[in-house]
């Protein structure tokens, strides 16, 4: 089954590529050792955007509710610049971001992890809000309805949503 997987990829491969796909490229499991440092070609770690001197030179600053709003808004503000528009590469990309957001002393790589943390909590929130809101009954008002929006979402992933301010910030904006 494996070859005819493999078939079918090359098959549908662009023609002007002069080569099949290969899996050569990518190392095998027994030349990786697990636990070890090596990153497989093709992968990016975030600790190359940053020096090594430079993230053991910061200390963990855990994020506030305060720093969340302001990294929401630096994104929103980079993501959504008119002039540069989406023009720009990914490392100048959350590099803006920090420096928008320059009193907190955040590396890219930590402000794109945090922005993946939110996006994907939020996410996972909206889906808790509107299953509350399709199950809203007379006499319910919006307070109601983000009370067993947060008992939906603790049902459902075993934790509490603690990140309300951030959806709240981003409750009105296509992503």
């Amino acid at each position: 089954m494996g070859s005819n997987y493999v078939g079918l990829l090359n098959s549908q491969q662009d023609p002007l590529l002069s080569h099949p796909f290969s899996y050569d490229s990518f190392p095998s499991p027994s030349s990786v050792e697990l636990g070890s440092s090596q990153v497989p070609p093709g992968f990016s770690q975030c600790t190359q955007e940053a020096s090594v001197s430079e993230v053991n030179a910061l200390k963990r600053q855990k994020w506030t509710p305060s720093d969340d709003i302001l990294l929401i808004s630096a994104w929103l503000n980079t993501s959504k610049d008119p002039v540069v528009g989406n023009e720009q590469k990914l490392g100048t990309f959350w590099k803006r971001i920090v420096d928008y957001i320059a009193p907190t002393q955040r590396t890219p790589c930590q402000c794109k992890q945090r922005w993946h943390k939110i996006t994907g909590l939020v996410s996972k929130f909206c889906g808790s809000y509107d299953a509350a809101t399709r199950s809203k009954s007379s006499g319910q008002n919006d307070d109601d309805v983000l009370r067993v929006a947060h008992e939906l979402y603790f049902n459902d992933y075993k934790a509490r949503f603690n990140l309300e301010h951030a959806w709240k910030q981003l409750n009105d904006v296509v992503l």
